[in-house]
């Protein structure tokens, strides 16, 4: 399979894909999946699973590289939920190593079903 840069990617995939990943990474520490480090000095720092690559074209998917501790099954515990948060009626979560994982959603999202 090629891979293809962003440079040869049209610019509007590009930023229906930033747009995406926003929405992603927003829906994961909406749904408990992040942790906050606090300083000493009172700052506080949210750190969410890192989105590694993602395709917003149905169907679309998204890699995510998960914290330190965080496994496969944390991510199929919130899926219901990470699904809400996306608008679609369910996502997949599928391991592709120790600390990667792959979220799959459904073509169709629940806002543009037809009836």
């Amino acid at each position: 399979m090629a891979r293809i840069t962003t440079a040869q990617v049209d610019p509007r995939l590009q930023a229906r894909n930033k747009l995406f990943v926003r929405r992603v990474q927003d829906s994961l520490a909406r749904c408990g999946l992040h942790r906050m480090e606090y300083t000493g000095a009172g700052d506080e720092t949210l750190h969410t699973p890192r989105v590694v690559t993602a395709d917003a074209r149905p169907p679309e998917w998204v890699q995510i590289d998960m914290l330190p501790g965080q496994s496969a099954e944390d991510f199929a515990a919130h899926a219901p939920a990470i699904a809400h948060a996306l608008g679609v009626p369910q996502v997949w979560v599928v391991p592709l190593g120790r600390s990667r994982i792959r979220l799959e959603l459904p073509a169709q999202h629940e806002s543009s079903k037809r009836v």
